[in-house]
């Protein structure tokens, strides 16, 4: 995405523009993406935590501290 997206996905979402939120985007060859949400889950804790979902074939997750 663009900057330009980027900022108007936030405001769509309600997200604060005083605040810093991570994305990513994750691939393994020898996990199935469904498994890998489920260890990035547990790997983030108990962090702010917004989404972490299989995505085609690859796992999207994002987050940040409200």
């Amino acid at each position: 995405m663009t900057t330009a997206q980027m900022v108007a996905a936030r405001v769509g979402f309600g997200l604060a523009s005083d605040k810093h939120y991570w994305v990513l985007r994750a691939r393994s060859d020898g996990i199935d993406p469904l498994a890998l949400s489920l260890q990035l889950k547990r790997a983030a804790g108990a962090q702010d935590t917004a989404l972490v979902s299989a995505y085609g074939g690859d796992v999207a997750a994002a987050g940040g501290s409200w």
